[in-house]
């Protein structure tokens, strides 16, 4: 048996897609290689900003067994305009071992390997979705602290008289020039996106199974979202991600036309920028319950960088406490944060600092997770550092891969 470990080639493309399209969704697998990889197979059609294009190949970390793609992972930088800065991302996606090829440790080494590429080139931190069980070995853990909305008929019937007038809800299309320019422009308004997906904007509106919609108040743009198909995380309700308005404190209005408009039971809205505190606070009102979330894992890569630039975030967003605290991380870093006047600095800690110390899955439950609203996991922060956490990371459902 001959077990080969590389990076993929564009020449690998057609093989990574069977692959990945196997491994996935087994059930649509004919085993008619053409009919495998074509265009209305799964990831060229729920990831066609990936998977439509050759050089995408170049990002698999690939095992062979026998000449046979027995597993592959996906290591994409995503460079991230964070509060006026740039961090660099890894975005870690398809990973997957082959029906057939499983328990042989190949993913494994397939992971750590792009872990330590992603660290040799300098990235700041990865991210990944999955079931955090199944990642959490490996240094990652979910981020982000959102809420959730689960708004009804019920809720519009007894907040509004009269439901607000002029609002339509259009699908946009790939040939919608104008209106994509200006679903561009409230993407890159938010103080989190991505210029990754410049001239391929519909394509990267559609990622996994979402489509994107055009708000009109009077015919004009007045926001956008995604619509997602209804699943158990929605209640059965279709999921509206990644809600951005020009007008914040008008969501209430634009969801209670939506489901009048549309005749759906409810909604699901979700995803929504942390800064977005005027369209959080008009939905909660109208909301028949809220759910906290937590969002995408994280590793971690760069801590000085990464809180640096969120604790940066989280300041734009509401005022941090002055205060001081230590923290020790298992690459070694050892970091003192200082908050004065509310604006905060990361610096390395002295020897003689006492710091808390983290394991990598640890950092990324206290420091950026929903957990760190209700447990430091008996870290002791003080009173300071814990009104700075959790951090407000947040990742759009078009950035994913």
């Amino acid at each position: 048996m001959a077990v080969v470990f590389r990076w993929g080639e564009s020449k690998d493309m057609d093989r990574l897609l069977e692959a990945m399209n196997y491994a996935f969704r087994p059930e649509e697998h004919t085993g008619d290689f053409e009919k495998d990889i074509a265009p209305d197979s799964y990831f060229p059609r729920v990831m066609s900003k990936l998977y439509l294009h050759k050089d995408t190949a170049k990002y698999h970390f690939l095992t062979e067994e026998d000449g046979v793609i027995a597993g592959l992972v996906l290591l994409h930088p995503i460079p991230m305009h964070v509060a006026g800065e740039t961090l660099r991302f890894s975005g870690v996606g398809t990973v997957s071992t082959r029906p057939g090829y499983r328990r042989k440790g190949y993913m494994v080494h397939m992971l750590e390997t792009v872990i330590a590429e992603a660290k040799k080139r300098g990235d700041d931190l990865m991210v990944l979705g999955g079931q955090r069980q199944r990642y959490r070995h490996f240094g990652f853990d979910n981020a982000g602290a959102g809420p959730r909305f689960f708004i009804n008929k019920g809720n519009i019937r007894r907040t509004y008289d009269k439901v607000p007038e002029g609002y339509s809800f259009r699908e946009v299309k790939e040939d919608d020039t104008e209106l994509l320019a200006g679903l561009q422009k409230l993407r890159k308004a938010a103080l989190t996106h991505s210029d990754l997906w410049d001239g391929i904007e519909y394509e990267a509106l559609c990622t996994l199974e979402h489509w994107p919609y055009a708000v009109l108040k009077d015919g004009q743009l007045a926001g956008s979202f995604l619509l997602g198909l209804p699943s158990d995380d929605s209640m059965g309700l279709p999921s509206l991600e990644d809600l951005r308005l020009f007008d914040g404190t008008k969501a209430a209005d634009v969801i209670a036309a939506y489901i009048t408009s549309m005749d759906v039971p409810g909604v699901c809205v979700s995803n929504m920028a942390p800064e977005a505190l005027d369209m959080q606070c008009a939905l909660s009102k109208l909301s028949d319950f809220t759910v906290l979330m937590t969002g995408e894992m994280i590793r971690i890569l760069n801590y000085r960088r990464t809180l640096s630039v969120y604790l940066k975030y989280r300041a734009l967003i509401r005022p941090l406490a002055d205060g001081e605290a230590c923290f020790s991380f298992d690459d070694g870093e050892r970091l003192k944060i200082t908050v004065k006047d509310g604006v905060p600095k990361v610096t390395e800690a002295a020897a003689e600092d006492p710091c808390i110390s983290f394991t990598a899955d640890e950092a990324v439950r206290v420091l950026f997770s929903n957990e760190g609203h209700f447990t430091d996991e008996g870290k002791g922060l003080n009173a300071a550092a814990a009104s700075w956490f959790p951090l407000p990371f947040y990742f759009t459902k078009s950035d994913e891969v």
